[in-house]
């Protein structure tokens, strides 16, 4: 297009172009803007008592993922895999799995199994 404008209009033109705001998309498909959609717009935020936190609990829970942190960094004895979809799927399908393959499995294998899970549950 601008190869054969140059080649059939040679002069040069003085033009006065109004500057707009570009309308790039700001957020995505789980922003929850208006026209967006997406599953995380459908949730309502809960509301949360003001007691809700306690220190003893949080103290609880995040000592027990330290230890269930360690318990699978120790268990890694063998490399880490990861299980496609359809693996997991044949997989939960016979059974529940045991705690040395979650331990076995990288971040993409766990996000396969969570969303074999939510198949499943659905």
């Amino acid at each position: 297009q601008v190869q054969w404008e140059r080649l059939h209009c040679p002069q040069v033109m003085d033009v006065d172009v109004k500057e707009r705001k570009s309308r790039s998309k700001v957020g995505g498909p789980l922003t929850g803007r208006e026209g967006t959609g997406g599953l995380l717009a459908q949730f309502q935020a809960p509301e949360v008592p003001k007691d809700f936190y306690s220190q003893v609990w949080a103290e609880d829970t995040a000592a027990a993922f330290r230890s269930l942190r360690g318990l699978c960094q120790n268990s890694r004895s063998e490399a880490v895999q990861s299980l496609t979809y359809e693996e997991w799927r044949r997989h939960v399908a016979k059974d529940h799995p045991c705690f040395e393959l979650l331990c076995k499995q990288d971040f993409v294998g766990i996000n396969h199994l969570v969303v074999v899970a939510v198949d499943k549950i659905e």
